[in-house]
């Protein structure tokens, strides 16, 4: 496991030193700000759940059911795993707030069934690539989460060829990590 961990660790820092501009490396305001947080916000350490490449969908529920949602870290909502500042932050974000359970919904359109019939070209080689490069990301958050006694979700379709990548194969090996094919479509 720790050789994996660093071996992800390598990866990132490789593709940190080739991106192009720390002015392109944007860091959500709401994290970059924190210091500025009111006192509720800075009290709030423990939430119950927070998604991880996902738009608040299960945090909006969460709330009704009367448990204490974290951020949703989405794309969507101004978090751009592209860039190494905000992989940092939402680690930080994630450290300082502890939730019980990560939900992780990394990028799953270059691991469909539906790629067997794409060309193989360097653009797809590329987006293989950086999505692979998500996945060590969301695994990274989740072996830390496993650690530390609390709980994670990864959501890909069972189809998904993620569920083949050594990052995700060597998870799966963790002691009490379950792997469950639930029909989450309605």
């Amino acid at each position: 496991v720790e050789e994996v961990e660093r071996q992800e660790d390598e990866d990132w820092e490789e593709q940190d030193d080739q991106e192009k501009s720390p002015d392109e490396e944007e860091v959500p305001t709401e994290i970059a700000s924190a210091g500025d947080e009111d006192e509720d916000m800075k009290a709030m350490f423990a939430v119950d759940c927070m998604e991880l490449y996902s738009p608040a969908r299960v945090n909006q529920h969460a709330k009704r059911h009367g448990l204490t949602p974290g951020r949703s870290l989405d794309l969507l909502t101004g978090w751009n795993f592209d860039h190494s500042r905000n992989r940092a932050a939402a680690a930080r974000h994630i450290d300082e707030r502890k939730p019980l359970l990560v939900i992780g919904s990394p990028m799953c359109t270059m691991f469909s069934t539906l790629q067997n019939l794409q060309e193989r070209t360097e653009l797809w080689e590329e987006r293989l690539r950086r999505a692979t490069e998500h996945i060590k990301f969301a695994v990274k958050t989740y072996r830390k989460q496993h650690r530390q006694g609390r709980y994670f979700l990864l959501e890909h379709p069972a189809s998904a060829s993620s569920w083949k990548l050594p990052v995700i194969q060597s998870l799966l090996h963790e002691p009490d990590v379950v792997v469950a094919t639930i029909d989450q479509c309605m």
